[in-house]
């Protein structure tokens, strides 16, 4: 049974406005100054650029992974588990649907697997199979700081609505080793290879998969469904939560939120560091740009409107552009949307879960087959 709610639960930070997407441009006066000084400022702008795009760098890669943490609210609690994810629920006032107790998670025999990557690292997940028989998987993806514990509240729903279920942590967070998180960049190789295991796990079996993830896991999946043939193997939909069109972009408006400076200022030198530390660029993270590519994959995209970390416009473009291809290409499978009011950054299934529930369960299961018993090839 669940316990009630701690007396010493911390309060729920007070609201704040929703973030909103920054135009990063000069006045064209400034334009014109910056090149006729431009011996007597670039050296300076550079060295600037390099010290604060480090100071960037290195505070993105700050991730919580397993073991106790120091948290205001959750001091001592091991951050890779079951009791944070409800500790986590309890602060942010969760419906009691999403509270799963240790009794309800033993009936539910998660089972810990290891995901290789395509680059020799392996990913810690835990399958939840649904007892009723079923080929149909609901592949989680978390966001930048989540864990396959701490994401649950998007993968409940789905495993008492009749699916099978594989949450897994990204690279460099949660149980696995330490690399480098980049932002949806390799996250998007190792998703097809995540749907690739799972098909190879139950061959003999034809597997049907919907995809969720929010934050940098949305981002992650737009990415993967704009890079890959998922539909290929066995991908019917996916759930873009609350994640960003384009890094580049969201890495300015982390250096205002989090440094404090204009992007001037450190975004050539976190450029400069990421490609030189972990390997990859910010540019390569721009999934809008290939949009045409799954002009024929069925999304559906959720934003908060109260939303303090991601603009909600980003998923409005994408949206947008997404629906602009589909009618292009006269594909039957419309996109959907959901705007969930007074919604903050990942917290749209907290702030209504009925209808969060609800949307996306009839989402997945329209694009599903409607045979829900296992099919064998023959």
């Amino acid at each position: 049974m669940l316990q009630e709610k701690s007396k010493n639960v911390a309060p729920m930070p007070a609201k704040a406005p929703a973030v909103k997407e920054i135009r990063y441009h000069f006045f064209w006066v400034f334009q014109i100054l910056l090149f006729l000084t431009l011996p007597l400022w670039i050296l300076p702008t550079l060295i600037i650029n390099l010290i604060i795009g480090r100071k960037l760098r290195d505070a993105l890669e700050i991730i919580p992974k397993a073991g106790p943490v120091n948290f205001p609210g959750y001091e001592g609690v091991d951050f890779n588990t079951l009791e944070f994810y409800n500790r986590d629920m309890e602060i942010k006032h969760a419906p009691k649907e999403l509270f799963i107790s240790s009794e309800e998670w033993f009936s539910m025999k998660p089972e810990n697997v290891a995901i290789p990557t395509f680059d020799e690292k392996v990913l810690a997940a835990f399958f939840l199979v649904n007892p009723k028989p079923t080929n149909k998987w609901i592949v989680v993806v978390h966001g930048w700081m989540q864990n396959r514990y701490s994401i649950l509240y998007l993968a409940k729903h789905f495993y008492k609505g009749g699916f099978n279920v594989l949450v897994y942590d990204a690279r460099n967070h949660g149980s696995n080793a330490d690399s480098s998180c980049t932002f949806g960049s390799k996250e998007a190789k190792d998703l097809f290879y995540v749907v690739k295991y799972v098909r190879e796990k139950y061959q003999g079996q034809t597997l049907e998969f919907a995809l969720i993830g929010n934050s940098m896991g949305a981002s992650t999946i737009l990415q993967a469904v704009t890079n890959y043939d998922l539909a290929a193997v066995g991908v019917k939909s996916a759930i873009f939560d609350c994640g960003y069109d384009d890094y580049t972009h969201m890495l300015k408006i982390l250096g205002k939120t989090r440094v404090h400076w204009h992007w001037f200022w450190f975004y050539y030198g976190v450029k400069f560091w990421l490609n030189v530390k972990d390997k990859f660029s910010p540019v390569e993270i721009r999934p809008l740009k290939k949009i045409q590519n799954c002009a024929k994959m069925p999304m559906l995209f959720i934003h908060g409107t109260a939303d303090q970390t991601v603009p909600l416009t980003m998923t409005k473009k994408v949206y947008s552009e997404k629906i602009k291809y589909e009618v292009a290409t006269k594909s039957k499978k419309p996109s959907e949307l959901l705007l969930v009011p007074h919604a903050r950054h990942v917290e749209s299934a907290l702030t209504d879960y009925p209808l969060y529930s609800k949307t996306t369960l009839k989402f997945v299961s329209k694009w599903f087959s409607k045979d829900s018993k296992k099919k064998t090839k023959e």
